[in-house]
């Protein structure tokens, strides 16, 4: 970008959001406010370390920056956003090219930037002027300058910048630093600049909207057994994450969409979400409760609304010689008798099991918890996910392995006291990891990251090992990553036999405090010229 055109483009942003702004005060006006805490959430573009890669867009390529340089975006296969330079021509100085994020408008104009993170690799080694990596903060004041890196560069660079919730535009790339176009900037390097990934943190405070519930647990007479409550929730802004349904202060059905939450556009989870959940009435004590419904967006706002009426429950209490009838419940890995499943990270695995009275399955709806215990010393065992039985009394549910290894047992509690639990079972997951490498002369250049999180605030173990062919694989280099996941290092070979094709992989130890089994990475192959 020319500088000279910074003035009109504040310009014009300046009135796109005045009128913005006049709109969000009228409506205001005629809907009301309510109080709400200002939230934060994340939203992750192209190759975020530790996350699955996602499209580049709402980043976008400006059509007016200089035909020197050629953006692509590549972030579907995993290779980023490369500014490709064509040094027959050179840049012109005082110009850049740029990827650009623009504050959303229209419904989403309350979403306000916080803060940006760029993975990127700058190879700015060149001649002539020399070419610089920036970042700007646009506002409706001036230009902030932030991210910067100048020659000669990295291929493993992480650069931070605070916005402000005044930001309108936020744009990084390749800047070539002479001061008049014909002071040219040609670079060694054909891509001088990767973007591998962007990571933006947000703001929003406005609360979901939720339309009033209804079903049979609302029809006004007294509540037995399973019962219905259908409900619609909407949030333009970050996205729904999760709706409960509380009995006074107990949750009684819940449902989390955050299975389904992208965290790759301004909106990161549902916009939208309808369903009809079913409420076992035994899950209380009999007597009369206020139901509550309670919604959450990705950004923590949280809206809370009340049935029109109180909710009678009214269970017929079970004869002594019906209660004596004792519950059995057993779980199992789907496909694998085993009680001790080992799987790689990321593999869906699935539970199944059966809960039963006596010989008689328990009614479709019935709810049962599932409890976790990460496997590391002290942990406690915790109540992370709930689901119903069908018609047969079965249950199936599907079982994150983008978590550490842990130990898991299913749960029913019956109305009245008492608790019914599965064998446990053990669940171990196998780390995850990969690399880049480059060989020049007797050089070896790498580094990757591992991506099975979280990651030790001190880092993870990392060993590398390589062979030639017909050997065995030797370890050569032992490191410790960053609390991202984060590796990189250099290797030179002894002798240099041209030729010869090596091959490089990472090996991730256990070690105590991160939850996963050893495992290797995928091998590059190299070739010794």
């Amino acid at each position: 970008m020319r500088w000279p055109q910074l003035d009109e483009m504040l310009r014009r942003r300046r009135g796109q959001f005045g009128l913005a702004a006049t709109i969000t005060v009228l409506l205001l006006g005629v809907l009301g406010t309510e109080s709400a805490l200002a939230g934060r959430y994340v939203m992750r573009n192209c190759t975020v370390p530790g996350h699955p890669s996602a499209p580049m867009y709402p980043w976008v390529v400006p059509e007016s920056d200089v035909p020197e340089v050629t953006v692509v975006d590549s972030c579907g296969t995993g290779n980023g956003v490369t500014f490709a330079l064509d040094n027959s021509r050179g840049m012109p100085g005082n110009a850049q090219a740029r990827i650009l994020l623009n504050r959303p408008t229209g419904l989403l104009s309350q979403v306000k930037f916080v803060k940006v993170v760029l993975w990127y690799a700058a190879r700015l080694v060149g001649s002539g002027s020399p070419l610089r990596v920036q970042g700007v903060d646009l506002r409706a004041d001036r230009a902030y300058a932030g991210i910067s890196s100048a020659p000669p560069g990295s291929e493993n660079l992480v650069g931070e910048q605070q916005l402000s919730p005044d930001t309108l535009t936020y744009y990084t790339g390749l800047l070539c630093a002479g001061a008049a176009p014909d002071q040219r900037c040609f670079g060694a390097n054909g891509v001088p600049l990767m973007i591998r990934g962007m990571e933006v943190t947000l703001s929003e405070d406005l609360l979901p909207s939720v339309s009033p519930p209804r079903g049979t647990l609302l029809d006004g007479s007294s509540q037995a057994g399973i019962r219905t409550l259908a409900y619609a929730a909407f949030d333009q802004q970050s996205g729904l994450n999760k709706v409960e349904v509380l009995l006074d202060e107990t949750v009684v059905a819940s449902r989390d969409l955050t299975p389904r939450c992208s965290h790759s556009d301004f909106t990161v989870c549902p916009a939208s979400d309808d369903d009809t959940l079913l409420i076992d009435t035994r899950a209380v004590p009999n007597g009369t409760y206020d139901l509550a419904l309670r919604v959450q967006d990705a950004a923590g706002n949280v809206r809370v609304v009340h049935g029109e009426r109180a909710v009678n429950v009214a269970n017929e209490v079970a004869p002594e010689s019906i209660k004596a009838v004792p519950y059995t419940i057993v779980a199992t890995f789907k496909g694998s008798p085993a009680t001790t499943l080992t799987v790689p990270y990321g593999r869906r695995v699935s539970l199944r099991g059966r809960l039963t009275q006596g010989s008689q399955p328990m009614a479709a709806g019935t709810p049962i918890e599932i409890l976790e215990r990460l496997a590391r010393r002290g942990a406690r065992e915790k109540s992370t996910r709930n689901v119903v039985t069908k018609a047969d009394g079965s249950f199936s549910i599907g079982l994150a392995t983008s978590r550490p290894s842990r130990t898991l047992r299913v749960a029913y509690r019956p109305a009245g006291g008492g608790e019914v639990i599965s064998k446990p079972l053990n669940l171990r997951v196998r780390a995850a990891s990969r690399i880049r490498a480059s060989l020049r002369g007797r050089v070896i250049r790498f580094s990757g990251e591992v991506m099975s999180g979280p990651i030790p605030r001190g880092g993870t173990r990392v060993h590398m090992e390589g062979r030639s062919s017909g050997s065995a694989w030797t370890p050569f280099k032992r490191l410790r990553t960053d609390k991202m996941g984060r590796f990189a290092g250099t290797y030179r070979l002894r002798v240099r036999r041209p030729g010869v094709v090596l091959k490089i992989r990472a090996v991730v130890p256990s070690e105590v405090g991160y939850g996963y089994l050893k495992s290797r990475s995928r091998a590059v192959t190299l070739r010794v010229r």
